[in-house]
């Protein structure tokens, strides 16, 4: 392992160009570089599932593209570029890649890791290996995380919402520290002081103008993840907040005494809103109907408890600043 910084040069043009997505095939990736490096430890109900659902199923050609505490071949974590796209969408992508890009990692990867037959594979023939690895993939996808899916992109819309409400009322610096506490934010540069296992000898990078895309994923390994070059658009990977929240963590009883002044259903809502939600996941995490879920959504809205946003094709709610302190006030 090596301590180092890795200094990032910032342009007035890709601080005006900061963009918002997430990926499947990204979390895809990263879930399985968690599994691999500690068992996915922060997960531990999901990584038994997956244990029971990969049973005698062997991932070589994962395997040798991702390393449990190293690098991750850069051509399966291609940088997204809008929000709800799907896994087949992006395994297309990855089919794209040119030779060259592949031949390019995967020498990376030998040098830290050594030959295997797989990577040997995708020096020879990476058509065929290529075909390999996303039959792997897609196995992969849908016993483990294709069911959850849906629940992981609210707790990703949800990171979105508060990330870039954060930027445009506190600013560029603010956001990138809260990032992780590995970032430091200087005039036009962004730095990462980092302990780290791939020991790319390259320490500076400069975005030249491309902007930036901020990837929130719920398996975040360690800190903040990035990828400076020239074959995609530079990205940060990052964990979001909340990132529990997609196993169905039971939410926290309101206080008796909030319940009493707004009732049950109203009370349960308003602590629901901790974090944005839409409707419909907030009909399921309360167990309730859709249209209860609305009709009290219209009173809080109208108390000036709760307020919609759209993002995406999605309408979410949060907490007014009236409402955040009515739960402050009720919690004390």
């Amino acid at each position: 392992m090596v301590a180092g910084m890795i200094s990032i040069e910032l342009q007035p043009t890709d601080l005006a160009n900061i963009r918002f997505a997430y990926s499947p095939l990204v979390e895809l990736s990263m879930s399985y570089k968690r599994l691999r490096a500690d068992g996915a430890s922060l997960f531990p109900r999901w990584a038994d599932e997956v244990r029971h659902a990969l049973h005698d199923t062997p991932l070589p050609y994962m395997d040798a593209l991702i390393l449990p505490r190293d690098y991750v071949a850069d051509f399966i974590t291609p940088t997204p570029t809008r929000r709800e796209v799907e896994i087949e969408e992006e395994f297309a992508r990855v089919r794209e890649t040119p030779h060259e890009t592949i031949r390019k990692n995967v020498r990376t990867l030998i040098a830290l890791d050594g030959e295997s037959p797989e990577r040997l594979h995708f020096l020879a023939h990476p058509d065929e290996a290529l075909d390999r690895l996303l039959d792997e993939m897609r196995l992969y996808w849908n016993r483990t995380l294709a069911a959850y899916w849906p629940r992981i992109i609210d707790v990703l819309e949800n990171d979105v919402l508060f990330r870039a409400r954060e930027l445009a009322l506190d600013g560029a610096e603010c956001l990138f520290v809260n990032l992780s506490p590995i970032v430091r934010f200087r005039p036009n540069v962004i730095q990462l002081h980092k302990e780290y296992y791939y020991c790319d000898p390259t320490t500076e990078y400069s975005l030249d103008g491309r902007g930036l895309n901020l990837v929130p994923v719920i398996f975040a390994c360690r800190d903040l993840s990035w990828q400076v070059s020239p074959e995609w658009a530079p990205m940060f990977i990052y964990g979001a907040r909340g990132a529990g929240l997609w196993y169905g963590a039971p939410l926290p009883d309101p206080e008796e005494a909030l319940q009493l002044a707004l009732g049950s259903g109203k009370a349960r809502l308003l602590v629901a809103l901790k974090t944005p939600a839409h409707t419909s996941e907030l009909a399921r995490r309360l167990n309730i109907t859709s249209g209860a879920v609305s009709q009290q959504l219209g009173r809080l809205n109208q108390a000036g408890l709760v307020e919609p946003k759209r993002s995406s094709n999605k309408v979410y709610y949060h907490l007014t600043p009236r409402g955040q302190k009515l739960l402050e006030l009720f919690a004390s």
